[in-house]
């Protein structure tokens, strides 16, 4: 077993490296800045990356590459277009960490930084809540509006999209029903395809802002015998779901055996099935605060807390036997 998993870690050691593997044109190579047109093809945005290579031309990458130290902002050009020329519209510096592709809306009117979630690969600082994730700037080069990564998925959605090497988001520029210029993003969860939309003009989430992978949530039950004290129980808070768990993606349940006082207090707890990176310790000291109705006599019996990535719908659809939390 320890040499598969020496291998298979091998394995994905060298995919890693060769995906972080970034290959530059040979001297020789001819390069151009990156264009990008609006649907209808009237509009497009030159990205100077290469600031000593004139745009719409090529040249050999020693002549185009400026050897002096990388840039923190970098040239986007906004053109419009006829069938023989091009007319220069505006030219504007943009963060160079702040997106990784560039649209242009189809009335010319706005052009639009994106930037998809990423993980910390490749020596890469992984997304934040904070970090921009669409940019609106006017054609003249002033910023419009902007969303954050937070203001359009969960916490759990950013880290989630941020653990895969090449998470699929697309990012795609529409008009909707109502002939309103969107930014439409589209995430490929596996299971189904989820959008968000973004509408240009006002830089606003036109959708609500929900979840789109289960996240880690913990609910309760009785054990097998043990129904009728857990029916007692009228305060039952939850363990946190201890952060190490989630980073390793660890889940599972753990049961702990309660003795309760005749006056509803819990007196005395011990682990009957054990799981590790701190969820033993979170459900011992939740379980130490729960609250049952008075009795003649102490009773005992174990409480299961499963530790689980749930839906919001399939968590509560679970705890609706549960104790409230307070």
């Amino acid at each position: 077993m320890t040499r598969w998993i020496a291998a298979v870690l091998l394995v994905l050691g060298a995919m890693l490296v060769h995906a972080c593997e970034i290959i530059l044109p040979g001297p020789g190579d001819l390069v151009e800045n990156p264009a990008t047109y609006s649907a209808n093809h009237r509009y497009c945005v030159v990205l100077r990356e290469y600031e000593r290579l004139p745009d719409f031309t090529e040249d050999t990458y020693a002549n185009a590459t400026d050897r002096d130290s990388p840039h923190t902002t970098i040239t986007a050009a906004l053109y419009e277009m006829n069938a023989e020329s091009h007319r220069l519209i505006s030219e504007m510096k943009l963060d160079a960490g702040n997106f990784r592709e560039l649209l242009v809306s189809d009335s010319g009117s706005y052009l639009i930084a994106v930037k998809p979630v990423v993980g910390g690969f490749c020596g890469r600082r992984e997304s934040e809540p904070d970090d921009p994730i669409v940019t609106i700037y006017t054609a003249g080069g002033n910023r419009a509006g902007g969303l954050k990564a937070g203001d359009v998925f969960t916490d759990y959605d950013i880290r989630t999209l941020g653990d895969h090497l090449f998470s699929d988001v697309d990012f795609t520029l529409e008009h909707d029903g109502e002939g309103r210029e969107i930014v439409v993003i589209s995430v490929n969860s596996g299971a189904a395809m989820t959008t968000r939309r973004i509408d240009v003009a006002t830089a606003r989430l036109l959708d609500e802002k929900r979840e789109i992978s289960p996240s880690p949530r913990v609910y309760a039950t009785a054990a097998a015998g043990s129904e009728t004290l857990f029916s007692r129980a009228f305060a039952g808070p939850l363990p946190a779901f201890p952060p190490m768990m989630i980073n390793a993606r660890i889940r599972g349940t753990v049961g702990i055996h309660v003795v309760v006082s005749e006056n509803g207090d819990v007196v005395e707890t011990k682990l009957s099935k054990s799981i590790p990176f701190g969820a033993d310790a979170a459900a011992l000291e939740a379980v130490k605060h729960w609250k049952f109705r008075r009795s003649r006599t102490m009773t005992s019996g174990d409480i299961l807390f499963h530790f689980a990535d749930l839906s919001e719908e399939k968590w509560r659809e679970l705890m609706r036997d549960a104790p409230p939390e307070e």
